[in-house]
């Protein structure tokens, strides 16, 4: 874990009380003891110094001096600013998406309803968990963290999409490129809009919405992906091709 995530609204002062699950990680996990000091950030990513002290962070202002908590800092260069729109997936594959596009860097993550989804929401009980799985990636890589937007409806989500849309399908369309070839005139300020399907992919009728929103068809130059695959694959192709 390089950086302990902690929660803003319950600093109090330069206090900060620790849950049960934080101070057994801290304690039990990576054998801190009392007095040991190391970074912690907020959700807003500002970063504190932190001392143990019992199930209590005395939190005061970062410096250079303070360790991360283990010997590798995250990675601090520009990260392209992609918003993932995910559609909802079976089971535990959701968990995975989220995991790994927080972890790669993803700015926005928003799951949506499409014509082959075999759920239109995500419920209470999945929320809590990807909100948990979240903090734990975030803890993990050190990355800013990601914003995961409500629910939304195909047709919804692809009116609100920014920047440069890219919806991937699972076959070839007349407007049809490569994705070397959809991003090849993008800027670093630029938003990279990214639509997943599900494990049935897109409609040719959602496809058609896309295409008159100037949304780019893609298609990967790869075997078959599975949908929880398709996410990973495809940021990870963005931030090679436009972070270096």
């Amino acid at each position: 874990m390089r950086v302990l995530l902690i929660k803003k609204d319950k600093i109090n002062g330069n206090i900060y009380e620790l849950s049960k699950k934080e101070s057994n990680y801290l304690t039990n996990v990576l054998r801190l003891k009392n007095g040991d000091s190391f970074k912690a950030k907020d959700e807003k990513e500002n970063i504190y110094n932190a001392l143990l002290n019992g199930n209590y962070l005395t939190l005061s202002e970062n410096n250079d001096d303070v360790l991360f908590l283990d010997a590798m800092p995250s990675f601090k260069g520009h990260f392209q600013r992609i918003h993932l729109y995910q559609s909802i997936l079976k089971g535990k594959k959701n968990e995975r998406v989220l995991r790994d596009s927080q972890e790669a860097g993803v700015e926005k993550l928003t799951f949506i309803s499409t014509e082959f989804t075999s759920a239109d929401e995500i419920t209470e009980h999945e929320a809590s968990r990807l909100e948990a799985i979240r903090r734990e990636a975030v803890q993990q890589s050190g990355a800013k963290v990601m914003d995961i937007g409500a629910v939304m409806k195909f047709d919804d989500a692809i009116e609100e999409a920014e920047g440069i849309i890219l919806i991937l399908h699972q076959s070839p369309r007349v407007m049809t490129k490569s994705i070397k070839e959809a991003l090849q005139d993008v800027k670093k300020e630029d938003v990279i809009s990214v639509f997943i399907g599900s494990e049935g992919g897109f409609s040719d009728a959602e496809c058609e919405k896309a295409e008159k929103r100037n949304a780019i068809p893609v298609l990967l130059k790869t075997n078959i992906l599975r949908a929880e695959n398709a996410s990973i694959y495809t940021i990870s192709a963005i931030q090679t091709l436009l972070n270096e």
